[in-house]
């Protein structure tokens, strides 16, 4: 006979280490002898949790946050791993905000080429490609999205094949964030705990 039974647990666990990030600008506003120190800048609040593994960074440019258990972590400490982790990892993994975007100049140009490499191949005949290159002039709205959308309802669907044919790249919000927040983070907070890893990791071997 199967039976249930409810339970609750309550356990005080280590606290997180918690840092703050501050980036920005210095400027002299007026003059060399009369002029105003003036400021702009970022505040960033990044906690990691050896305990449990789990990361936040809450600040201008956005949140961030995960859980990186033990498991898969090895023997690295959190703020070892967090080290040695790249920019397309961390963010596909920690970014609550999407950071890769559309560059809308760039899909032009990758639609445009498209045209002219298959006219000059003999896939499409002279007045198809003027066809379909003035159909990418009329969707063009400055607006990604909504000029894709206008191509699938036309003929390019059957050119597009059902794929985005978006150029993406990274959102320069995002870029901004990890060169100016979390790179130097990294360097001050992060990589002596990467040094001791890999310093203990070669004794290992040695031994």
């Amino acid at each position: 006979m199967a039976f249930s039974h409810a339970y609750q647990r309550i356990t005080a666990i280590p606290a997180p280490a918690t840092y703050e990030v501050r980036s920005g600008e210095w400027w002299l506003h007026g003059s060399l002898e009369n002029g105003e120190a003036r400021s702009w800048g970022e505040r960033h609040i990044i906690t990691l949790n050896e305990h449990t593994g789990h990361f936040t960074c809450e600040g201008g440019y956005g949140t961030f946050s995960y859980c990186w258990p033990s498991p898969s972590r090895g023997k690295e400490s959190l703020h070892a791993f967090l080290y040695d982790v790249d920019f397309g990892y961390f963010m596909g993994k920690a970014s609550k905000q999407p950071y890769r975007v559309a560059d809308h100049e760039a899909t032009l140009r990758s639609l445009r080429h498209e045209i002219l490499r298959d006219r000059r191949d003999g896939s499409l005949e002279k007045a198809e490609a003027r066809e379909f290159w003035a159909d990418l002039e009329d969707a063009d709205q400055g607006n990604t999205e909504e000029m894709i959308r206008r191509l699938y309802e036309g003929d390019w669907s059957g050119r597009l094949d059902y794929s985005d044919p978006s150029v993406m790249v990274d959102h320069p919000g995002m870029r901004r964030f990890w060169d100016e927040v979390w790179t130097p983070f990294a360097n001050e907070i992060l990589k002596p705990h990467w040094d001791a890893h890999r310093l203990a990791r070669v004794e290992g071997l040695a031994a």
